[in-house]
């Protein structure tokens, strides 16, 4: 019997012990992209944690991107969808500050028109909503989900129509209101450049509140991409990614500062 009772004791002691999340940008994009929609928030919350952490001392370096490693294989196997290799992904993060708090930035990125916000940015942003259209505004319900369907303009004249899915999850933190985005394409895009082909694309925003009242992003883009002929550096290829992200923050101040 007390040999039973140890058994006992172990086996609740383990089951009770805190999730553990990585302390690296690289390892935690993954893992915050791997758990975004889980319903327990156990894990995102370790995971936001550790981020908030990290950035005290890394903020200025995703000012002007960051190259990531690529997503795990876990993270991509919990997408609804077809098998999926992430062999051959790049990925790049940046990082930056919003003038307004979380809830403003993201009912904005949820409800509002892109091709209004980002008129230099999208053609067209059409979406159709799967779950949490009405509550998600009022966080009676934590998550939404829509399919898009958008065209894009993207530097070097690209331009992009592509359909994909995306789920936004809010957190509450010690430190205020957090909203994780996770996105990828359903579908390999249409683009206008025969040089140029995507065959997969995965993304990342989180979203974390700052003690003044403003809010901090993080958002990470991973690509499967293949440039034909022409001899274009890996290096310009993250560079297009990174200047794609960073373009975004200006254009959503002012669009917020104008409502």
């Amino acid at each position: 019997m007390p040999y039973l009772k140890h058994l006992f004791l172990l086996s609740f002691l383990c089951a009770c012990r805190p999730p553990q999340a990585p302390e690296t940008l690289d390892e935690l994009s993954s893992f915050l992209y791997e758990h975004a929609w889980d319903e327990d928030e156990v894990y995102l919350e370790v995971g936001l944690s550790n981020l908030e952490l990290w950035l005290v001392d890394h903020m200025s370096e995703l000012g002007e991107g960051y190259e990531v490693t690529n997503l795990s294989q876990e993270a991509v196997s919990s997408l609804e969808g077809d098998d999926r290799d992430v062999t051959g992904l790049l990925g790049a993060a940046v990082g930056y500050d919003f003038e307004f708090p979380v809830e403003d930035v993201t009912l904005a990125m949820v409800y509002d028109d892109p091709s209004i916000m980002y008129p230099e940015i999208y053609d067209y942003y059409d979406r159709t909503f799967l779950q949490g259209e009405e509550c998600f505004a009022t966080r009676e319900c934590s998550r939404a989900e829509f399919d898009v369907h958008s065209r894009q303009y993207m530097p070097l004249g690209i331009e992009l129509e592509a359909t994909f899915r995306t789920q936004y999850h809010w957190v509450e933190m010690e430190s205020g209101l957090a909203v994780v985005q996770r996105v990828w394409t359903r579908e390999p895009p249409i683009i206008n450049k025969d040089w140029l082909t995507v065959d997969q694309e995965y993304f990342l925003s989180v979203t974390l509140s700052l003690p003044d009242g403003r809010s901090r992003r993080v958002a990470s883009m991973w690509v499967i991409a293949e440039l034909g002929d022409i001899d274009v550096p890996e290096a310009m290829a993250l560079s297009i990614t990174i200047d794609s992200m960073l373009e975004t923050k200006d254009l959503m101040n002012e669009y917020l500062g104008s409502k």
